[in-house]
């Protein structure tokens, strides 16, 4: 069902860029009044570059590591976790062992942070109920030991920290690994870069178009 639902997100997407395509389509008309007709060319480059730009941005989410089309989460953290979710449920996040020591956070985290080997957070959902933790709804995982421990507070989790606490969302958490945000990095000049220059040509494209028949 979920696919379905992306594929038909898919096609509304192509027919409103394609419906933005012929509205630029029509502004280039307008721009080459009365000599409308050697705007056509141009126009119909607007009405195909809209589909194409959200084609090569599906196809690019879907190619490109740390991308996804349904939004899941999947961070890397440090000695080889991961904070994982799917992306419809951010408050359902696990943090995913390595094969070193085989064992993970039993609980659903709802934000984090890391700090140097410490993974430290709020609980979202213990135990996948759906009621916050009432007691100890707060946690130190180290990730080099595998081993974790509850507290009772923000407070208290900050008493066992060196550094200020700043829990971020899960949904909203980026990796501190320098590898994942060069990752993410590459991955949006690799997106949006194609889409853009695309339309700088194109505009540059009327522009020297107009400049010739004001000649």
């Amino acid at each position: 069902m979920e696919v379905i639902g992306h594929f038909i997100g898919f096609l509304i997407f192509l027919i409103l860029s394609a419906g933005a395509g012929l509205v630029v389509a029509l502004l280039v008309g307008l721009i080459f009044w009365p000599r409308w007709r050697l705007a056509i060319p141009l126009g119909i480059a607007s009405i195909l570059l809209g589909p194409l730009c959200v084609v090569w941005l599906y196809a690019m989410v879907i190619v490109l590591p740390h991308e996804s089309l349904f939004g899941d989460i999947d961070e890397p953290l440090p000695n080889g976790y991961h904070l994982r979710a799917l992306g419809k449920m951010p408050d359902f996040a696990t943090i995913d062992p390595n094969s070193k020591y085989g064992l993970g956070l039993p609980e659903a985290v709802g934000s984090l942070q890391v700090q140097g080997d410490l993974v430290v957070g709020q609980y979202s959902h213990p135990f996948d109920t759906f009621t916050p933790k009432p007691v100890e709804n707060y946690f130190i995982f180290d990730t080099k030991t595998g081993l974790h421990r509850d507290l009772p507070s923000a407070a208290a989790l900050q008493s066992q920290l060196h550094e200020p606490l700043g829990l971020v969302p899960t949904d909203q958490f980026q990796s501190p690994d320098p590898a994942s945000r060069r990752q993410h990095d590459f991955n949006r000049v690799v997106i949006l870069g194609p889409i853009a220059g695309a339309w700088v040509v194109y505009l540059a494209a009327v522009v020297a178009q107009r400049f010739v028949l004001m000649k």
